[in-house]
């Protein structure tokens, strides 16, 4: 059974499961999983899959990957969900309050600028990007497009995905204060579909044709298997999790995704699985 409630949703194993010996009902454990929008609807499925004939009832919400690290600091979760590292800062949150921090890689994704379908401009250089992202370039007449003001739309800074983006493109310059900040890659896709002017970037994974995919120094953004990628924007997807709080149903979720067959719903759902191609 699968409910949804806003962002959060609720997987359930079943009302009951039984040993095969005796028949005997078998308690229901639960794993709870915070973090990452972009990360969500791996989780969901591999959660899915992870339930079937297990005891296991798996509980997610989106709500950013620095909001499910801090839950996982602060005792809210069993595994933090992140489309960036965690930084320094929130590592030594955690030892501050005994928290042993266990890293799992998991996936890889790229980060992709989008424009409107009736935008002219097919590639930007980073140096374009970063002009364009801190504020210091204002009209789209002067990266070789049409005249009209940039319409810039940004990730919250509770996203991995804006970290991501922000250290590769901006590389320590102050984002425009005048870009719209969005909650999910979805938000972002919507308001860049919506708005002839704006300029946005999303998760490989979430592009659809409502928008226009930009190249960065003519590399376009592509997945193929094995391959070695030159494209500049690139990251891993991580889980964290407590070690000293680490549960056997825990242990065999993570230990579910990183087999092959949680790979495969990794390169299912759109995401690149560790073995999909080395990055620069």
């Amino acid at each position: 059974m699968i409910r949804w409630i806003c962002c959060v949703v609720l997987l359930a194993a079943g009302a009951a499961v039984m040993f095969s010996s005796g028949c005997t009902p078998r308690a229901q454990e639960t794993i709870t999983i915070y973090g990452s929008t972009t990360i969500e609807p791996i989780t969901r499925k591999i959660a899915e899959a992870y339930m079937d004939n297990r005891a296991v009832d798996i509980v997610t919400a989106c709500n950013g990957s620095h909001d499910g690290i801090n839950k996982l600091i602060n005792g809210g979760c069993d595994i933090a969900d992140a489309s960036a590292k965690i930084s320094a800062a929130e590592m030594n949150t955690a030892k501050t309050k005994g928290v042993d921090i266990k890293e799992f890689p998991f996936a890889r994704d790229l980060v992709v600028p989008i424009v409107h379908h009736d935008n002219p401009v097919k590639n930007l250089t980073k140096a374009q990007l970063r002009d364009i992202f801190s504020g210091k370039v204002r009209n789209w007449s002067d990266v070789g497009g049409t005249a009209s003001d940039i319409d810039v739309t940004i990730r919250a800074d509770t996203s991995g995905t804006h970290d991501v983006w922000n250290r590769i493109i901006l590389g320590g310059r102050k984002e425009f204060t005048g870009a719209v900040a969005q909650a999910s890659n979805s938000s972002v896709l919507a308001y860049v579909a919506a708005n002839k002017n704006a300029v946005g970037y999303v998760s490989y994974a979430f592009l659809n044709s409502d928008v226009k995919m930009i190249s960065i120094d003519g590399i376009r953004a592509e997945v193929k298997k094995g391959m070695k990628t030159e494209y500049p924007v690139t990251r891993t997807l991580y889980m964290y999790v407590d070690k000293k709080k680490l549960s056997p149903a825990t242990r065999g979720f993570i230990v579910f995704i990183l087999s092959n067959e949680g790979q495969r719903i990794v390169r299912e759902s759109g995401f690149i699985p560790l073995s999909g191609f080395s990055a620069p």
